[in-house]
């Protein structure tokens, strides 16, 4: 046989291989398009109805152990009855993941999003805080009367849907500071699958303030849209493909369960890489506690990726967020502006929590942002400024630190109220017999005053009942004056309102008599051309 016959090929069997592989791909068109005529949604909806009737009046005083029992007393129930399959626990999320019998995946959480992770006090303080805190006034120190920067057209993009107004309210303060500054921002409040879908494109910067949780050992981005009969049939090929999953928890007593975000679909409908050019801050929980959904993000195209790394605080999310969006405008890096907002909010969310929560932190999850991948992506860059970052020096002028907040705080104190204690002169008295009482002069007044502001000089002497008589300023004999017993005070700034020119504090005097009480008082100092000076003096018990 020559070599020719040797390798010469038989047509009969090309047409075999080729019948063979049309068949296969006739085979799953075929039960793709059967498994579609089979999902029922309403059947869906009224499984998810009575996962729901689980949440009773009573359900939140259970165990966590009691809650599981009752949760999968109620799956059981229904994969008796053939309506969902595949049951298994995860004990570290607390959620039930399960199969739809129809087609589509499902879950139910045991335990609710914790109200002390999605948000807590803004009137935080705190004491004897080591090293330098830092509140930044986040507006950029440029000149935006021209873009001044070598980009035009830079847009961002914010989902939002933790459901807490005060940080909705700080992110559209944010919006309009952002719009001042060249980057056209816009807040999406009431985030649909489609959204995700079809919104992402086009932006440069992309913020996801979500809900997260994890979910077939992957995180998920919950949404708050909730699943209904219609939104089923509009996503169904999502369902039926796993890039979306049905999850039910208690929320509102309001009977829904939503819809939640796989990483495969972020894959799939970004899959011509049409991410490209933008950075991903995912503010969710768990968003990179592994590399599935934030590898997701890398694979639709996006440059830089952000994620969480374990449940996080949400306010430390907001301020990490702000601080960051700050530095990239003034030119950093995503490194360099991560690491400038972890030098000012702490590097993780427990370090956040000991300094600015009354008690500490109340989780043992530590969470920090890390970048995935895109360390060195630029946001901005500077025209003329060779790429250098100007926040260095803005923040020397724009910001002050804990503990110089502290000295201007007590150069007020010690100048206004403890040069007050012993002043009063009693060689001047008035009688006023008529009232049966003795008034005394006041000396250096002047000097007080000019440590107060005109209204906080009103509210000082309303407060030690000095009345002015004929030029001279008079106090009750006896009155709120000097203390036999006073010890000392001791200051604490109110951290959650500090600016470059304002600081506020409380005052807390001491007395070695037990008998006489500990006095707090509240007093802000505003910073006048470049002198602090006592604008407001209250008394806070």
């Amino acid at each position: 046989m020559s070599n020719q016959n040797k390798n010469a090929v038989n047509p009969l069997k090309y047409i075999i291989i080729v019948v063979i592989i049309v068949g296969i791909a006739v085979f799953f068109s075929e039960h793709y398009e059967e498994t579609n005529d089979n999902y029922n949604a309403e059947e869906v909806t009224q499984i998810n109805k009575e996962l729901s009737s689980v949440f009773s009046e009573d359900y939140n005083n259970q165990t966590i152990e009691k809650k599981k029992e009752i949760c999968k007393n109620k799956l059981n129930e229904l994969e008796k009855n053939n309506s969902i399959k595949d049951i298994i626990y995860n004990e570290e999320f607390k959620i039930y993941e399960f199969k739809y019998t129809n087609g589509g995946s499902g879950g139910i959480l045991v335990e609710p999003f914790k109200d002390n992770v999605d948000s807590i006090s803004k009137n935080y303080a705190t004491k004897d805080v080591s090293g330098i805190v830092q509140n930044i006034t986040n507006k950029v120190p440029l000149d935006f009367t021209v873009n001044p920067y070598t980009d035009n057209n830079l847009e961002a993009k914010f989902f939002y849907g933790l459901g807490h107004d005060d940080i909705l309210q700080n992110i559209k303060e944010r919006e309009q500071l952002y719009d001042s500054e060249w980057l056209f921002t816009s807040i999406d409040e009431d985030v649909t699958i489609d959204d995700f879908k079809n919104r992402l494109e086009g932006n440069d910067l992309i913020v996801i303030a979500e809900h997260g949780s994890f979910f077939n050992n992957e995180p998920v981005i919950c949404t708050k849209e909730v699943v209904t009969n219609g939104n089923q049939k509009q996503y169904k090929d999502d369902i039926l493909k796993d890039n979306i999953s049905i999850v039910t928890y208690q929320e509102d007593n309001s009977g829904n369960s939503y819809y939640i975000i796989r990483p495969q679909f972020f894959k799939e409908h970004y899959k011509n890489k049409e991410l490209k050019g933008s950075l991903i801050y995912l503010g969710c929980c768990l968003g990179y506690k592994n590399d599935k959904l934030v590898n997701a993000f890398k694979e639709a195209g996006a440059d830089c990726v952000i994620g969480n790394t374990e449940t996080v605080y949400s306010w430390y999310n907001a301020k990490m967020q702000d601080a960051f969006v700050y530095a990239l405008l003034c030119g950093d890096t995503a490194q360099e502006a991560l690491n400038y907002a972890k030098s000012i909010w702490g590097q993780n969310d427990i370090e956040y929590a000991y300094k600015y929560f009354l008690g500490g932190p109340d989780k043992s999850e530590v969470a920090t942002p890390e970048i995935y991948c895109g360390q060195n992506f630029k946001l901005v860059t500077i025209a003329g400024e060779n790429n250098t970052p100007v926040y260095a020096q803005a923040q020397t002028e724009q910001t002050i630190s804990y503990d110089q907040a502290l000295k201007e705080g007590e150069l007020c104190y010690l100048s206004a109220y403890q040069s007050y204690w012993g002043m009063v002169n009693g060689q001047d008295v008035i009688q006023d017999t008529a009232n049966n009482m003795a008034y005394v002069n006041v000396t250096n007044m002047n000097e007080i005053k000019n440590r107060f502001s005109q209204k906080g000089f009103d509210q000082f002497c309303k407060y030690n009942e000095i009345q002015l008589i004929n030029g001279t300023y008079y106090k009750p004999w006896g009155d709120r004056g000097s203390h036999l017993y006073y010890t000392g005070h001791e200051l604490q700034l109110n951290l959650a309102d500090i600016t470059p020119n304002k600081i506020t504090f409380t005052s807390i005097e001491k007395f070695s008599d037990p008998e006489w009480p500990t006095q707090r008082n509240r007093f802000v100092i505003v910073k006048e051309n470049g002198q602090w000076i006592v604008d407001e003096f209250t008394l806070a018990d």
